[in-house]
């Protein structure tokens, strides 16, 4: 026990975490960008950097690694985390060696690569770095790399992630962690680590980048903050509630009516990734309550609910249990099946969970006349409690309608309304909160996906 508090103090001491841009990542990222993966190529990736990037590889396009990126993504789905988990566990890009064997599988490996099929691919992508001299563009792009990374390391020199959750978990990890700055990865994070034979692990999660200065240097403020424990804390726990999973699955299948497009927008499939989300983003809202200020906080609490994981703040909320009885629960394994429980108490009845949610009790529509081919509708929607005011979720197919006038809430928060210029004969479907962001009630609850049709008069 002394050894280990002892091994827990030297980690938190330790200097501020390692931020760095790896060659791995950009190499995977850039073959997956070639073979037009829509999560490598987001609107808020595109950068100077990303422009350099398509001008000196777009004669690549045809390359057999991109061929084959594009084959194992429409084969075995490997997309988004996958393409990163694989780059973690090469040794790097020159080499392109294993860092852990492929076979058997290493404790952090992504399912959907398979074993023999991943070697194949790395096998091309040693083509790839050969044929496009992908090692000398890393190297011209080096003063680039070093300037990338001064973003994050100023926030996590403020907000010291990796100095706050070893003592929270009550595990120093064996491996010292490092942060990737994913330069391509646009507003997607992955919480990744390599699980060695001797069972220690090493974590490395890539932060995205997503918002740019001129010179294209990589920007984040304290709403990163979250992202950063978040993707920390699957390292923790994963590996946590795995073996909950099974007990855990009913629970999450009952809310799959409802929730699953909201899930699915997230790229969250299946109960054991929503099982680990969920107790992931209790410790994410614990920690930026502890660590940011109020309002900060409250806005990460909304997107937690807003992304289909309405049980948040139950288990944020146990946490302070678990804080205050240190002497009890050494770590947060200890606590885990008190945890556990708060989860089912939650989310056993999906309907008490809904009714936090605030209710559309009405969606009122108003036409005028504009011309030939063309009509302004108003919209008026009505809620059954008071709205925060500046939120907004309202989208409409097909598309093809202008907004007159925007979107404009009553003073008591119960109605918005908008005009919108819609065409003719056109059947339209409104939609309120469709992947679940949007309209939150002044509590922070969002209102769950509602779909109505809307029917313009005939020419």
């Amino acid at each position: 026990m002394l050894a280990a508090l002892a091994c827990l103090a030297s980690l938190t001491a330790s200097p501020h975490l390692d931020v760095r841009v790896d060659p791995r990542i950009e190499l995977l990222t850039i073959v997956f960008r070639l073979a037009e993966a829509g999560e490598f190529s987001q609107p808020s990736s595109e950068s100077p950097y990303s422009k350099r990037v398509d001008a000196y590889f777009a004669k690549y396009k045809t390359h057999p690694a991109v061929l084959a990126a594009a084959k194992v993504r429409e084969e075995d789905g490997i997309s988004f985390n996958a393409v990163t988990n694989l780059a973690v566990h090469l040794k790097d890009t020159k080499s392109l060696g294993e860092q852990v064997p492929f076979d058997p599988t290493p404790g952090r490996w992504d399912p959907r690569w398979k074993p023999a099929v991943a070697r194949a691919f790395v096998k091309e992508l040693k083509r790839f770095v050969n044929d496009t001299r992908f090692n000398d563009f890393v190297a011209s792009e080096s003063t680039f790399y070093k300037k990338a990374v001064g973003g994050m390391r100023k926030l996590v020199a403020k907000y010291p992630v990796d100095r706050w959750l070893p003592p929270f978990y009550g595990v120093a990890p064996k491996k010292k962690p490092f942060a990737i700055v994913g330069l391509l990865c646009g507003g997607g994070n992955y919480g990744m680590s390599v699980q060695f034979p001797d069972k220690s692990l090493l974590m490395c999660p890539v932060l995205g980048a997503h918002s740019f200065d001129p010179e294209g240097i990589p920007q984040y403020d304290a709403s990163s903050v979250a992202t950063v424990v978040h993707e920390f804390s699957h390292a923790y726990v994963n590996d946590l509630v795995e073996p909950y999973v099974p007990r855990l699955k009913p629970i999450i299948e009952k809310y799959t009516p409802t929730l699953a497009d909201v899930w699915w927008a997230g790229a969250y499939e299946g109960a054991a990734t929503i099982a680990y989300e969920s107790f992931v983003r209790g410790v994410e809202s614990y920690m930026v309550r502890k660590h940011l200020p109020a309002r900060d906080a409250l806005e990460v609490v909304i997107d937690q609910r807003s992304s289909g994981f309405l049980w948040t703040s139950d288990l944020d909320g146990a946490l302070d249990q678990y804080a205050s009885n240190r002497a009890k629960f050494k770590t947060l394994r200890d606590f885990l099946p008190v945890w556990i429980e708060v989860f089912e108490k939650a989310a056993r009845a999906p309907e008490q969970l809904y009714g936090r949610c605030p209710k559309v009790t009405g969606v009122e529509t108003e036409f005028g006349e504009l011309d030939a081919d063309h009509q302004s509708v108003k919209v008026t929607v009505r809620f059954d409690q008071p709205m925060m005011t500046d939120k907004r979720g309202f989208n409409m197919e097909p598309a093809g309608y202008e907004v007159i006038e925007k979107t404009h809430y009553a003073a008591d928060g119960l109605s918005l309304s908008l005009t919108l210029k819609i065409q003719k004969g056109t059947e339209y479907t409104v939609h309120l909160n469709r992947f679940g962001r949007g309209y939150v009630s002044e509590t922070g609850y969002p209102v769950l996906p509602v779909n109505r049709p809307l029917r313009a008069a005939g020419r």
